[in-house]
C-alpha cells in the first residue's frame, strides 16, 4: 500500500518514511535507509534524520551517521535531543572534545530537567577523555548548580543532610513502585539488558510486594550468539543500548514469561 502511495505521488515523504521504518523492523536496513534519504531528497527538512542516524549507527557507519546528526542539527538548532543524539554519535568514536560541546550545546536548550539528558552524559566526556578528575567534574556541577557525587562510574545525586546518595534511575524505580502501591497493583520491576537485578533489588527494602524481572542472561546469552547490532541501535550505555525491534521483542517476551509464570504460581492465571 506504501509503495502504490507513492507511485501515485512520487513526493508523498510520509510514505517514504513509513517504508524506511517498515524495512528497519525487517532488519532490512539497507532498504530502510534508501527511503529515509529519498525523503530526505523530497523534503530536506522531514523527520527523517533522527532515524536514519540510528539506522547508520546499526550499520556501524559511525561516520554517515556523523554526518547526517549534523545537518539535522543545522537544520534545527533549537532542538535539546539532535544535539544529544549527536553527541552520542562522537561518544560512540571516541571524540569525546566534540561530544563534550555538543552536549553543553544541549542543555539550554532541554526544556525540562536536564540532568535527565545531558548532564546525565556530560561527565563521561570529561572522565573518559582524561580532560578531568572525578573532583573536577563534581566541582564542574556544583558550579552548574547541582548536587552530584561520581562513585563506582556513575553520576548519582547528593540528597539530604546525612549525604544520602540517590540514583535518578532509583528515584524514577522508587516514585513508580510507591504510585503503583497506592492503587493496589504490584509492582513488576525489571532491570536493563545485560545488567545484575540485584542492582535493582538493592534500591528497594525486600519487604515490598515486588515482581523482579532480569534482563541479563537472556541479553549476554544472545549476545554470544549475535552481533550486537540485532539488538541494539546504539552503545550509550556502554554495554547495552536502545534496543532494536529485536532487543524489544526479547525484553517483551521474558517479561510476559515472568508474569504468566508468577499468575500460575499464585493460582490467578484464570482471572488474567
Amino acid at each position: 500500500m506504501l509503495q502504490k502511495a507513492i507511485r501515485l505521488n512520487p513526493n508523498e515523504v510520509d510514505a517514504y518514511i513509513e517504508l524506511g521504518y517498515l524495512f528497519q523492523s525487517k532488519n532490512d536496513l539497507d532498504r530502510a535507509i534508501h527511503y529515509m534519504n529519498e525523503a530526505i531528497k523530497i523534503d530536506p527538512k522531514c523527520n527523517a534524520y533522527d532515524d536514519l542516524c540510528s539506522f547508520y549507527q546499526r550499520q556501524g557507519n559511525l561516520g554517515l551517521a556523523e554526518e547526517i546528526a549534523k545537518k539535522s542539527v543545522g537544520l534545527n538548532p533549537n532542538y535539546y535531543m539532535r544535539y544529544i543524539i549527536l553527541a552520542r554519535i562522537y561518544y560512540a568514536q571516541r571524540k569525546f572534545q566534540e561530544a563534550k560541546e555538543a552536549y553543553l550545546a544541549a542543555i539550554p536548550l532541554t526544556p525540562e530537567d536536564p540532568i535527565n539528558d545531558p548532564y546525565n552524559e556530560l561527565w563521561r566526556c570529561y572522565l573518559d577523555g582524561k580532560t578531568a578528575t572525578k573532583e573536577e567534574i563534581e566541582a564542574f556541577y556544583k558550579d552548574s548548580g547541582l548536587n552530584v557525587k561520581i562513585a563506582s562510574n556513575r553520576l548519582i545525586k547528593r540528597r539530604g543532610e546525612n549525604e544520602m546518595f540517590t540514583t535518578i534511575t532509583e528515584e524514577n524505580y522508587s516514585a513508580l513502585y510507591s504510585r503503583l502501591k497506592d492503587k493496589g497493583i504490584t509492582y513488576v520491576a525489571m532491570n536493563y539488558p545485560t545488567r545484575d537485578i540485584n542492582e535493582i533489588k538493592s534500591m528497594f527494602r525486600r519487604d515490598e510486594e515486588i515482581i523482579f524481572i532480569s534482563n541479563e542472561k537472556n541479553f549476554k546469552e544472545a549476545l554470544m550468539k549475535s552481533d550486537y547490532e540485532e539488538f541494539f541501535i546504539d552503545k550509550c550505555y556502554r554495554n547495552f543500548g536502545h534496543a532494536t525491534v529485536k532487543g524489544n521483542r526479547m525484553i517483551a517476551e521474558n517479561v510476559a514469561t515472568v508474569i504468566l509464570n508468577s499468575s500460575q504460581s499464585t493460582g490467578s492465571a484464570s482471572e488474567n
